[in-house]
């Protein structure tokens, strides 16, 4: 369950699903839009993608930009400078959750899905597993690593073999955070992935449904 904005302006609780989830290039789309929206809610987002695609696309960053801004501003929401907390900062006193209270099942497809990318990142020996929408954490635990990675394929020389980026894996949050201020795509996010369990799945700031 995802908190979102209501259409007059406040907030409520409401299940936001991928409404292509049946459909692997459009559901992918829309998942990458979804990002977008909740990295840079206030920029309208473009991409260069077939009329069908771009419009998974457009609805998934409504989507995202509406999940986050319905964070409060000390929580990963969006704010002035005098009400935001940063991304770091904020994860140590609130710990983390599932970015949007969203599973991400249809990005990186070409790589076998976010566990298949973020696996190879990660170490060898470990089995990724997503986890589920409402899942919550503390910051910086033991045996968990966190890697920066973006879901488009139009990294040319910066990319793996499918066009995809990732950054090395890291061990605490301050510097994927680093990494993720660094790649210029608003789709990039952060993903954790627990060494001890496999555990998976893009992350925010805060506690889970905001």
């Amino acid at each position: 369950m995802m908190r979102t904005a209501a259409p007059d302006g406040g907030s409520g609780d409401m299940a936001v699903e991928n409404p292509f989830a049946d459909d692997a290039a459009r559901g992918d789309l829309w998942e990458q839009g979804f990002l977008a929206g909740f990295a840079a809610p206030s920029v309208e987002h473009e991409r260069s993608v077939e009329p069908d695609l771009l419009e998974a696309y457009l609805e998934g960053q409504v989507a995202g930009a509406r999940a986050r801004l319905a964070l409060p501003p000390d929580v990963g929401g969006v704010g002035d400078v005098d009400t935001e907390i940063p991304a770091a900062n904020a994860a140590f006193e609130f710990g983390v959750h599932t970015l949007g209270n969203h599973v991400f099942d249809r990005v990186f497809p070409a790589a076998g899905s976010m566990t298949g990318l973020v696996g190879a990142v990660v170490h060898p020996s470990v089995e990724p597993t997503l986890v589920a929408a409402d899942w919550e954490g503390p910051m910086d635990g033991p045996d968990e690593k966190y890697v920066a990675v973006c879901p488009r394929d139009d990294h040319d020389g910066t990319g793996d073999e499918h066009g995809y980026w990732a950054a090395p894996g890291r061990d605490f949050f301050y510097e994927v955070i680093g990494d993720l201020a660094a790649h210029d795509h608003d789709e990039a996010f952060v993903a954790r992935c627990s060494l001890a369990d496999g555990g998976t799945g893009a992350i925010w700031v805060g506690p889970a449904g905001g």
